[in-house]
């Protein structure tokens, strides 16, 4: 390896190290939470992002201990949208297609894929202006809008 391949590799790991320690979350996010786990809603985080990331950002922003599963691209061996990814959620939480409601920012990803593994989702539109979509089960541009609808 030479010196600069070496040096793209520490800044990289530096940049992903500053990243998933940042506290900060989307407004209403802990609330939302908090309405949703005395509801006494099972929740369930998918992303595809690695183990060494999305465990430190839900440590540093509190939101760990909402979550009853969290499923990670890199166990599933698939990315979102896949449909073998959906499907190794809904076995790793133990549930089922009918009871689960796929909650996401990223349309193609979150919401596009849910919806073609059979899935009802709700867009977090959080970017109104850029993304127009009609096809989710549900659009909301807040947080605080999911409390109105479950």
């Amino acid at each position: 390896m030479n010196v600069t391949e070496a040096y793209c590799l520490e800044m990289s790991d530096r940049f992903l190290d500053f990243c998933s320690s940042k506290a900060g979350v989307v407004d209403g996010a802990h609330e939302l939470m908090d309405y949703l786990k005395c509801k006494g809603y099972r929740m369930h985080m998918c992303s595809n992002g690695f183990h060494e990331v999305q465990y430190k950002k839900l440590a540093a922003c509190g939101l760990r201990e909402f979550f009853d599963t969290i499923i990670l691209s890199e166990d599933a061996g698939v990315n979102k949208p896949s449909p073998q990814f959906f499907d190794y959620a809904l076995q790793r939480a133990g549930t089922q297609r009918e009871t689960t409601l796929m909650i996401g920012d990223n349309l193609q990803t979150d919401i596009m894929g849910a919806m073609a593994s059979g899935l009802d989702a709700l867009f977090f539109n959080r970017y109104p202006e850029h993304e127009k979509t009609t096809a989710p089960t549900f659009v909301v541009t807040s947080l605080r809008d999911i409390m109105k609808i479950l």
